[in-house]
């Protein structure tokens, strides 16, 4: 029996201005949570569950189909998409599968806040996607997996993604394991409630790639990213407010302009992402003080299993460099604490003496071949585009979006202070 893990997304003439938009329930099939080695001919059979009619009313245009597989070791969603039709009907058209790891996405339980709350950091989802621009929609596979390495000095997370398809014109492929608050909503396939994301506070990867290449034999895009285990990011922007100067403090912070402060965990010398910015604050004193939080357990949930969170050991505080918003430029370093213990703080630290800067850029390893085995030796890929992009989405074109830092000997970021 089928059961609701999320829902689909449809947009049509989504390269213009006003979007139209079509949701239906994401069926996935209960007993393909026990297959150990999933192939694409059992997604072919499940995409049956999902016939999607954009229109609704008439034949489906195409079929998605979802699969999720699970070892000791290993979490995996596969995905096929499959056009029904030609031409204008799957021309211009943005395809998103929303995947909840959190929560089932319409049961009756689920759907009452008050039993189910949306956790502080938001509920857990795998996304898939394509956006056509001006072609068609053509036949497209995915797979990402999560698999816990078991060497006790590597305590990191793999995570694969592999992306099918005919990549003879520049589509988007769209990619994520992202974590996003919640609210109800109703499909308009058949009325029914449904838990939504509604964004905009993304954490994870999430990725929008552009392959630019010119094989139309089918070929796979290939991702792989080493991450560790750390705590996800501080739920709540810092409350922070100007203060006296305490006895012997040089009182360093601009008395013009403003500046905001973040916060991450962290633990064996990997860093979470961050907390939100606090609301920007001003000083007449040059000095502000800041709350440090102290690590609780959100005891998040899974559907697929318990969610085991280590805990943080120490933590981090960023500012934005004085500005006249008080959010122009990156998050510098002002301090780290190696205790979870400390709960506040006075900075009196001066633009010029603040420290690294909050990264923002990760490499990852992408290739692209013509078989799907994740492992396979392959050549890199040609004109693909893997580029950074804003936390909030600005409507601009490609790149990732990438809030939970993995270690950070593993980034490249660049300083860009804000005006003095």
């Amino acid at each position: 029996m089928p059961v609701v893990l999320g829902y689909i997304q449809v947009r049509t003439n989504a390269s213009s201005v006003g979007i139209p938009m079509f949701t239906q329930p994401l069926n996935a099939s209960v007993p393909s949570i026990f297959h150990t080695d999933p192939t694409l001919d059992d997604l072919d059979a499940l995409r049956a569950l999902n016939p999607v009619n954009i229109g609704g009313s008439g034949a489906p245009e195409l079929e998605v189909g979802c699969m999720v597989t699970k070892t000791a070791t290993e979490q995996a969603l596969d995905f096929a998409v499959k056009p029904l039709v030609s031409g204008a009907p799957v021309t211009d058209i943005r395809l998103e599968l929303w995947v909840n790891t959190t929560y089932f996405t319409n049961t009756p339980q689920t759907l009452d806040y008050a039993q189910s709350p949306t956790p502080k950091q938001g509920e857990s989802f795998v996304v898939f996607g394509t956006q056509t621009n001006a072609f068609q929609l053509k036949e497209l596979h995915g797979h990402v997996s999560l698999t816990k390495l078991t060497d006790p000095g590597l305590p990191t997370d793999l995570t694969r993604i592999s992306i099918g398809s005919h990549f003879d014109e520049p589509r988007v492929v769209i990619v994520g394991q992202i974590r996003e608050r919640t609210t109800l909503a109703t499909f308009t396939s058949n009325g029914q409630p449904y838990r939504r994301s509604v964004g905009p506070d993304k954490s994870g990867l999430y990725a929008e790639m552009t392959p630019s290449g010119t094989s139309p034999d089918l070929r796979y895009l290939h991702v792989t990213i080493r991450s560790p285990r750390t705590p996800d990011a501080p739920a709540t922007a810092l409350a922070c407010a100007a203060v006296p100067p305490p006895a012997g403090s040089p009182a360093r912070i601009p008395l013009t302009g403003k500046r905001s402060y973040q916060v991450t965990w962290m633990r064996d010398g990997n860093e979470s992402s961050p907390s939100p910015l606090s609301a920007p604050v001003a000083t007449t004193t040059g000095c502000i003080a800041v709350p440090v939080p102290v690590w609780t357990d959100p005891h998040d949930r899974d559907v697929l299993g318990p969610i085991v969170t280590p805990p943080a050991t120490a933590r981090r505080i960023y500012r934005t460099a004085t500005s006249t918003s008080g959010t122009s430029g990156d998050a510098l370093l002002v301090r780290e604490f190696d205790d979870d213990t400390t709960t506040s703080f006075v900075d009196d630290v001066a633009d010029a003496d603040l420290g690294e800067p909050l990264l923002t850029r990760m490499k990852v390893h992408v290739r692209h071949s013509s078989t799907d085995l994740v492992n396979n030796a392959a050549t890199a890929a040609e004109g693909l585009t893997l580029a950074r992009r804003v936390p909030r989405d600005l409507g601009l074109r490609g790149g990732h979006r990438r809030h939970a830092a993995p270690p950070r000997h593993a980034l490249q970021g660049a300083p860009r202070q804000g005006p003095r």
